[in-house]
């Protein structure tokens, strides 16, 4: 942080809390780390940085299978699989694979009903999604 500048951290592991005061601290910075859910922070940010471990996602990848597999329509041989298919600007991209057997009936709606699966999945994980923030300044 430069010189006069203030920061807040959150995070929804109070280990990892714990652990960004201790390292604040021992590098000299001021700054107010805490569990508060971020939709319950108010004001205005010049920067927000979002953080998701790959491990998380690695982790949570057989849920979202299993999350997948349960929506009607999609196929379970071929069964629904999550690749990684790059490493993106902000995090990971991944692809979720899944076949269903009759396309003549639509597509767009059984996408839908994938992706509210796997939303709701990272939701009940605990994982938020974060919408990119820009700042624009005017001169």
């Amino acid at each position: 942080m430069r010189l006069g500048a203030t920061g807040i951290g959150v995070d929804i592991d109070p280990v990892a809390v714990d652990a960004a005061r201790e390292n604040a601290a021992a590098n000299g910075l001021v700054a107010d780390f805490s569990t508060t859910p971020i939709e319950r922070l108010q004001g205005q940010y010049e920067l927000v940085v979002a953080n998701l471990f790959a491990e998380v996602l690695v982790a949570l990848s057989p849920h979202i299978v299993e999350a997948v597999r349960a929506v009607p329509r999609v196929v379970a041989d071929p069964g629904p699989a999550v690749q990684l298919a790059a490493f993106a600007s902000d995090g990971l991209q991944l692809n979720i694979v899944f076949w269903i057997a009759d396309p003549q009936n639509g597509q767009g709606n059984v996408l839908s009903d994938v992706n509210l699966v796997v939303l709701r999945t990272l939701k009940d994980s605990g994982v938020e999604i974060p919408f990119p923030q820009r700042v624009v300044r005017q001169g």
